[in-house]
C-alpha cells in the first residue's frame, strides 16, 4: 500500500484497495498516511463501484458460460 501511496495517491489508494484489503481497512490505511477524509471517501466510492461493476459482469458471464439450455 505505501509504494501504491507514494505513486499514485488518494485516487491509487481509493481504487486498489476495495479490491486488495476491502474497503474499511484502505479507509484506514489511508486516513494513517495522512490523506483528506472528503476526497479519499469519493475515490473509495468509485473504486467501490469499479470493482463491484467489473466482479459483477464476470460472475455473470461466468454463468452464462454454464448455461446448457
Amino acid at each position: 500500500m505505501t509504494r501504491i501511496w507514494n505513486k499514485y495517491g488518494i485516487p491509487g489508494l481509493g481504487i486498489v484497495s476495495p479490491l486488495i484489503t476491502g474497503s474499511p481497512l484502505g479507509a484506514a490505511i489511508g486516513i494513517s498516511f495522512g490523506a483528506d477524509p472528503r476526497k479519499l471517501i469519493v475515490w473509495m466510492t468509485i473504486g467501490i463501484i469499479f470493482w463491484s461493476a467489473i466482479l459483477t459482469t464476470a460472475a455473470a458471464l461466468g454463468v452464462n458460460a454454464f448455461n446448457f439450455s
